[in-house]
């Protein structure tokens, strides 16, 4: 059971649809007679194609609202600064498998001033993530629910950066927090076709700046900087229109840990562009894994290894990849981060869902080759109908969907895999 109040539950206004299938059962004409509405198996044959998105590399840096307002209860069981510490978590590591060779910095705004905690933070992907389990009476199963997957040793390092929950008196200032992400951005942005992103994540709705706010916000809009917003508090019309003058995204505010977990994965997409940009070379490292006969301390972190990365330009020793190397700054990364990296540029094909009339075309098509046969017109029987990527005849909770570049069905699980990890159709050529 949820541990929300049931004053603070949304509404359950069941009866709404009901009225809604009342109105799409029948749709009235001009001469008033009524129409069936269109089916569901009906796809059109050429989708509109996704929007182009930037393929270069991001620099993006996040600041937080550690002010007295962070310290509210309104995410049960957490306030706004753990929540935001667990969402910000889970962020960083999704941030870097989707974009590695993306920059993030992380900073925190407070008492009027705005601080950089770490610039061109390290993340280390993968062999640390666990469930977190604490301990009490209240949530307790809310909060592990909550933590579930959070690395534990990221975590430690975040709240290290932002305070470890110690709140600050005072309002923020936005106009100094867009000045330090502009300078902040202009220093990690340092190759060109770099995107620079800011992501305000704030708990407060006044800020006390002091000087115009406007004239920086114009400075952040000819330096090329987007600016998105997350206000756990309010939305207010200084948010709206700093996000609309700078090409941001606005996102509403979150009622649970669960919706602003959806709202940070919205940005790890980048953004999209209105065309693509000219090419730009861009100077990386794949630095070879190297096995020492006695430790040795990593550039990075000063921690003794016996197996780590050497940079084949200043033979520097780092402790994960991708990361830049600490003495030149060159990007190192390995060869599936470079191909994770490009699968924005070319997404998968749109997979529409289907509904009775394709999977009897489809389940012909499989008998006896499209031509005729015995079919009732039911589409109960579904045990012909396999999904090309698991070769399964379950269709999963979403139900079944069609690749409109090969025709192939999938399952809905195989769908979230596609969209979520592998970016690629099972069937679709590669090289088409």
């Amino acid at each position: 059971m949820s541990s929300r109040s049931l004053f603070e539950r949304p509404l359950d206004k069941s009866w709404l649809s009901l009225l809604d299938s009342k109105k799409t059962n029948t749709a009235s004409t001009a001469d008033g007679r009524g129409v069936a509405p269109a089916p569901p198996s009906q796809i059109p044959s050429s989708p509109s194609p996704p929007p182009p998105r930037h393929p270069g590399p991001r620099s993006l840096i996040i600041l937080t609202d550690t002010t007295t307002n962070s310290t509210i209860h309104d995410f049960p069981p957490f306030t706004r600064h753990q929540a935001t510490i667990i969402c910000l978590c889970l962020f960083l590591s999704e941030f870097v498998r989707a974009n590695p060779l993306g920059v993030v910095s992380v900073g925190k705004m407070e008492r009027g001033i705005a601080t950089v905690v770490a610039e061109r933070a390290r993340v280390v992907v993968g062999g640390g993530a666990k469930r977190a389990r604490t301990t009490g009476a209240f949530g307790e199963r809310e909060r592990e629910r909550e933590m579930e997957g959070v690395d534990e040793r990221l975590r430690s390092r975040v709240e290290s950066w932002l305070g470890g929950g110690r709140a600050a008196d005072g309002p923020i200032s936005l106009q100094n927090a867009l000045a330090l992400s502009l300078a902040v951005l202009q220093r990690t942005s340092s190759t060109r076709g770099t995107t620079k992103e800011v992501l305000l994540l704030l708990s407060s709705c006044e800020s006390v700046d002091p000087g115009d706010l406007w004239q920086t916000v114009r400075q952040v809009r000819a330096a090329g900087v987007r600016v998105s917003i997350v206000s756990l508090a309010a939305q207010a019309h200084v948010h709206s229109r700093i996000v609309r003058e700078t090409g941001g995204m606005m996102h509403a505010v979150p009622r649970d840990v669960a919706e602003l977990k959806e709202s940070l994965r919205r940005l790890l997409r980048p953004p999209v562009v209105g065309e693509a940009p000219p090419p730009a070379l861009i100077p990386v490292a794949f630095p070879p894994s190297v096995s020492f006969a006695s430790p040795v301390p990593c550039a990075c972190h000063g921690k003794l290894v016996s197996v780590a990365y050497q940079c084949p330009r200043c033979e520097a020793v780092s402790c994960a990849v991708p990361a830049a190397c600490p003495l030149c700054a060159r990007p190192l990364l390995s060869s599936p981060h470079l191909a994770a990296s490009a699968h924005h540029q070319r997404p998968p094909a749109p997979m529409l869902p289907v509904g009775g009339q394709w999977k009897r075309e489809r389940r012909r098509e499989a008998t006896d080759g499209g031509n005729g046969g015995d079919d009732d017109g039911s589409d109960d029987d579904d045990d012909d109908l396999r999904c090309v990527g698991c070769t399964g005849d379950d269709d999963g909770p979403g139900g079944w969907h069609r690749c409109t570049r090969c025709r192939g069905s999938l399952c809905s699980r195989c769908v979230d895999v596609v969209h979520s990890l592998t970016h690629q159709c099972p069937t679709c050529p590669i090289d088409d």
